[in-house]
């Protein structure tokens, strides 16, 4: 066998020794490179690439044995050095060895070089072989310990018995435990309880077996959450097949559960999604079997047809049934087969078919619909069509219809061109234009119709919002004015709103155009109501603290003319300023009147009075050229009611007469007695009679129409101008006669004149409230009264009044106050006088909270202004009384001793 080639290096100064050595190693067939050399240049040149071995003489002139060798260890440790010379000492030889010479040859005795050559050559590989062994395993060891720390898994090793031994930081850092709190059997304490036992005795048959066992458990998170983990095991085993190491993943599959969860709900939902579809959908496979079915077609399938009559249940071939129902003579089955193959073979994205399936008794269709399933087959849908089918003859009757309902709306619809994002022109417009706007059509369909007739002020305005908002939002909504054919100016809503096509590109923009002219107005009239309420709420306010003053005024002046005599002449003046006082107190009755914030006092009345009175005050402002008639009745029954807001009515009623009557004309106003009679029931067995009394108001002013007469009790509506009226006259006359339990009518006829009917119940005269006598003093009394006011002066004023009839009076400033004098007095109190309206606790609240601790307590409100609502619940619901301010100290005793006699 030939001998691998040897790369030589000889560090020899004399060429024919070298060559010597030479001719040695080719005799013992050894296939040679050298390379000699002679300086240390040389020699260091030649180390790299590495020579197997190296020959030196001992005794080179330019270079010997020990200085080569210590080159050598410097740059090439490791690499054979034979030292070969003619004589060396002992001491020399060892000191070579030392210093990592491979062997010593005598120059005479070279028979044992290619011995030493063999030998020192094979220690070298040998070496070789042993270093790249450990720097091998050094790099796998590294690798495995790059991949174990590397791959985001749990990495765990264990002895042949099971106990753990390493675990990789990923493990560290999940459980956010130490690497040494996890080894041996630290790591059972991070399991889920419910899953430890399993995962146990799993791992202890893992162990006995030497087979790894998959497991799914719970771990347990540094956050304290538990997580599911999959661990495989891998097995290493040693040259008699034992279990030399165990190796293991742990990988989280807490969100593959989760998927796997949401996918099985996915399901479920997608299952009851298709059963709750009315469509009898069915799934076929790539040769037409059905391989599933939702409920409906089940059900179809059942009660139709019976379970595999038409070969349509699951497992079937409905492709086959399809040709079965051809061979019979059903067109449509083949034509349903012809598309069914089409759509699974790919030749087009999807295939559908309507049949009829008409019965003698019902007409019936139904739509096939096939489409891929993604080269699984192809979903196939039967749809009951016939409402559809039914529906477009619906819809074709309805065009004429349509139409009809165009023509005849009262808003004119239109539509414009649309040019990517420019808004053009219009480009129809329907054909109620001209009933609208009195444009004919082809005048609005001109090219500067539109333009031409919006107001000028408004023109920019409106195109800069239509367009904005069009492109913004596909949608606008404004009002601007626009030129009727007549000349005058309307108010047009404006709806407009952008086409898109299935691509979402802008086709056309339809909208619509609406007369709000009136709308306007009655906005406008809100408006001017508003105001009135305003300045209501000024006056009301105003009378509030007047009345207050007024109380002071009028009540000294009363307690002063009674301590003076008649003929003092200070009595005199005192009685001037008492007149004066009553003539302001009159004054803001009005106010209150005006604001409406008077109190409602139901009593009974005699409407001839009522008519009367009023009367004196209609001939004062109905103006000369109007002769006012009163026809009163001799005898009137009585009725109970508001007298203030009953005024009101014939007032507001005579002065509408009077504005129908530019031209002058009569007003008569009539009472009669009348009797409406009501008809059998079953509550009340025979027909009984009702009395009420009428008051009817005439004129013969220009009349109403139909239409005028149908809206006259709407609120906001009337027929005088702009800024000369609110519109809610009459409505508030209806609201004041229903509460009163009455009814109104109005008869008219246009260019003769109106009349408008009230009728309110009568009631018994035994029912009249009897009137004490101004002349009568009331009794004098002991009781106790607890009286709160915060105006200081009024309040003084009153406990005066009250003291002088001998009542005990209690003083409060407040309510917190009178609930703290209430609670500090030991004995009874019989009599709450308090102000309605006071800062932080009212009259109201007030009351509640005294009559919760003293149950028998009476009531009496006093107040210059109260707001209706809170009177309807703090007086007349709870049947307590009320005194407005301003009042004399004889009214006042009046009050206190009629509340305090009423036996409750």
């Amino acid at each position: 066998m030939t001998n691998p080639l040897l790369h030589i290096l000889i560090v020899e100064g004399h060429p024919a020794d070298a060559d010597v050595l030479i001719q040695v190693l080719c005799q013992a067939g050894y296939e040679l490179d050298t390379v000699r050399v002679r300086t240390e240049v040389e020699y260091l040149a030649h180390l790299d690439p590495a020579p197997d071995v190296i020959l030196c003489d001992n005794n080179s002139p330019s270079l010997d044995a020990m200085q080569a060798l210590y080159l050598l260890q410097e740059r090439r440790p490791g690499l054979p050095f034979l030292i070969v010379s003619d004589s060396i000492g002992e001491w020399s030889v060892v000191e070579a060895i030392k210093w990592g010479a491979t062997d010593y040859l005598h120059r005479d005795r070279l028979e044992r070089l290619c011995s030493s050559v063999e030998h020192a050559v094979h220690e070298r590989r040998l070496r070789e072989a042993e270093r790249n062994a450990r720097v091998a395993l050094r790099m796998s060891e590294e690798r495995y310990q790059a991949l174990a720390e590397g791959i985001p898994h749990i990495v765990w090793t264990a002895r042949p018995n099971g106990e753990i031994d390493y675990v990789n930081q990923q493990t560290v850092e999940y459980t956010g435990r130490a690497a040494a709190d996890l080894v041996g059997s630290g790591w059972e304490s991070s399991i889920h309880p419910d899953d430890l036992a399993r995962t146990l005795q799993l791992w202890a048959e893992a162990v006995q077996s030497g087979n790894p066992r998959e497991n799914e458990f719970r771990l347990r998170r540094a956050d304290g959450e538990y997580r599911w983990h999959l661990t495989r095991q891998f097995v290493t085993r040693d040259e008699l097949g034992e279990v030399a190491r165990w190796v293991g993943t742990c990988t989280d599959i807490d969100d593959r559960r989760c998927a796997e969860r949401e996918l099985r709900d996915s399901e479920a939902f997608v299952r009851a999604v298709l059963d709750s579809i009315d469509s009898h959908i069915a799934v076929l496979d790539v040769n037409g079997t059905i391989r599933a079915t939702n409920a409906a077609w089940q059900t179809f399938e059942t009660e139709s047809c019976g379970v595999n009559s038409l070969g349509r249940s699951v497992g079937a071939n409905y492709l086959t049934a399809c040709d079965n129902s051809a061979l019979a003579g059903c067109g449509d089955a083949e034509a349903a087969a012809r598309g069914i193959r089409t759509i699974i073979a790919g030749e087009s994205p999807r295939f559908t078919l309507e049949y009829p399936c008409h019965s003698p008794r019902q007409r019936r269709w139904f739509m096939l619909s096939v489409t891929p399933l993604r080269g699984a087959g192809c979903v196939v849908s039967h749809i009951d069509i016939t409402e559809r089918k039914e529906a477009e003859e619906a819809f074709q009757r309805a065009q004429e219809r349509l139409q009809h309902v165009i023509t005849s709306s009262p808003s004119v619809l239109f539509k414009l061109a649309v040019d990517a994002d420019h808004i053009g022109g219009l480009n129809w417009v329907s054909e109620n234009v001209e009933a609208v706007l009195g444009y004919p059509l082809g005048t609005a369909l001109s090219q500067d119709w539109w333009e031409t007739n919006v107001h000028p002020e408004d023109r920019d305005r409106v195109v800069a919002e239509r367009d904005q908002g069009l492109i913004g939002t596909g949608r606008v909504s404004t009002e601007y004015r626009f030129r009727h054919r007549s000349g005058q100016f309307r108010w047009i809503r404006s709806e407009v709103r952008l086409v898109l096509d299935a691509t979402g590109e802008s086709i056309e923009a339809i909208g619509s155009w609406t007369d709000v002219t009136e709308r306007r107005q009655i906005e406008d009239q809100y408006r001017q109501a508003q105001k009135m309420e305003a300045f209501g709420q000024l006056a009301a306010g105003v009378a509030h603290d007047f009345n207050n003053l007024l109380t002071i005024i009028n009540g000294y002046s009363d307690m002063l003319s009674e301590e003076l005599l008649q003929t003092d002449s200070h009595r005199v003046m005192s009685v001037e300023i008492r007149e004066a006082g009553g003539r302001a107190a009159a004054l803001t009755a009005q106010l209150l009147a005006f604001s409406r914030k008077t109190i409602i006092e139901p009593k009974i009345l005699n409407l001839n009075e009522l008519v009367e009175q009023t009367g004196k005050l209609l001939n004062r402002l109905i103006g000369e050229d109007i002769k006012l008639t009163l026809k009163i009745a001799p005898t009137l029954h009585r009725v109970r009611a508001d007298q203030s807001q009953i005024e009101q009515v014939i007032m507001n009623l005579a002065l509408n007469a009077r504005d129908a009557m530019p031209k002058g004309g009569h007003l008569t106003i009539e009472t009669k007695n009348i009797e409406s009679v009501v008809t059998a029931s079953l509550l009340a067995p025979t027909a009984q009679s009702e009395q009420f009394v009428q008051v009817s108001v005439s004129d013969t002013g220009t009349g109403m129409t139909d239409e005028v007469k149908a809206k006259i009790f709407e609120p906001f509506f009337t027929t005088k101008g702009v800024g000369k009226g609110t519109g809610l006259g009459l409505a508030t006359v209806y609201g004041i006669v229903k509460q009163a339990g009455g009814q109104i009518e109005v008869n008219s006829t246009l260019g003769t004149g109106t009349t408008f009917t009230v009728q309110l119940p009568a009631v018994s005269i035994l029912s009249s409230e009897p009137r004490p006598s101004g002349l009568v003093s009331p009794a004098r009394g002991t009781e106790t009264i607890l009286l709160v006011e915060d105006e200081q002066a009024v309040r003084k004023y009153t406990r005066q009044a009250l003291e002088k009839q001998g009542y005990k009076v209690l003083e409060a400033a407040s309510g917190v106050e009178a609930i703290h004098v209430a609670e500090k007095h030991t004995g009874p109190i019989h009599l709450l006088v308090t102000d309605v309206v006071m800062p932080g606790m009212g009259g109201r609240d007030l009351s509640e909270a005294i009559r919760a601790r003293l149950p028998e307590v009476r009531v009496l409100f006093m107040s210059g202004y109260t707001d209706d609502a809170v009177v309807r619940h703090g007086v007349v619901d709870a049947t307590d009384a009320f005194l407005q301010k301003p009042f004399a100290p004889l009214a006042l005793a009046r009050k206190v001793r009629a509340i305090l006699d009423t036996n409750v």
